[in-house]
């Protein structure tokens, strides 16, 4: 092969490797901030379960202690 094509073959080659080492470390970086992503996304809707679960226990004590003080008002009216 004539040395001039070998050499910019091997210049394409190398060109076209570095392309493809930038893109593979920007997937790399992309996958990373979408998992900590999916992450903080995770732990927030944790968050929000935990405190409309307690939220709900408290409205249904709430409900309970009105069921019970209703008869006795109603009785006394």
């Amino acid at each position: 092969m004539d040395p001039n094509i070998q050499l910019l073959a091997d210049s394409l080659h190398k060109r076209l490797d570095d392309l493809d080492a930038k893109w593979e470390q920007r997937m790399a970086e992309s996958d990373n901030r979408v998992l900590e992503s999916e992450l903080r996304v995770t732990e927030r809707v944790d968050r929000l379960e935990a405190s409309h679960h307690d939220r709900l226990g408290r409205l249904e004590v709430a409900v309970q202690v009105f069921d019970d003080w209703r008869p006795r008002v109603e009785a006394t009216v």
